[in-house]
């Protein structure tokens, strides 16, 4: 068992690691990224002549790849040193998906094809979990909740920045 630390003094400690930052920046802008798209599929999808409704099947699409890539997550990972290598190809995904995702809808291509990359998408899923462990591995003694928060907490913000961003323009 641990020993006590305040609250305040293992924040701080937290706040001058130098990989929590880096965990940190990866995750803000991963989860920016999946939460503004979220936030703005409906009417991206109307823009370029989809019906919006095409996004509640987009959302099942997400869905399922989300729960293979997880279940397949969950057997191959088995050391903290591969969280940096699924993470790099999480975000290599993500970053393909949304482009292939773009081209699909500037092309007008058939609405499965747009389906089909999102639920492509959804195998970007891992790199939820694998940055908060990430992030509790190279902030370690810190408590896993603690460093936990603080992503979530970076994340949202950032999530908030990106989605009135995305609106705006």
């Amino acid at each position: 068992r641990r020993a006590a630390v305040p609250v305040l003094f293992e924040l701080r400690r937290v706040m001058f690691l130098s990989d929590f930052w880096i965990v940190n920046v990866q995750f803000a802008v991963y989860l920016t990224v999946l939460n503004t798209f979220d936030a703005v599929e409906g009417s991206l999808l109307a823009s370029y002549g989809y019906k919006e409704a095409l996004s509640s099947w987009t959302g099942v699409s997400f869905c399922i790849g989300s729960i293979i890539s997880s279940a397949i997550e969950s057997v191959v990972i088995t050391r903290a040193e591969q969280y940096r290598g699924v993470l790099r190809g999480t975000n290599i995904l993500l970053a393909v998906t949304l482009l292939l995702g773009l081209a699909c809808l500037r092309c007008h291509l058939p609405s499965w094809c747009f389906v089909v990359l999102v639920g492509i998408m959804g195998f970007c899923a891992p790199g939820w979990g694998c940055s908060l462990e990430l992030g509790s591995e190279v902030c370690y003694p810190a408590r896993e909740s603690t460093v936990t928060s603080l992503l979530e907490a970076f994340g949202s913000v950032t999530s908030v920045v990106g989605i009135v961003m995305a609106q705006r323009f």
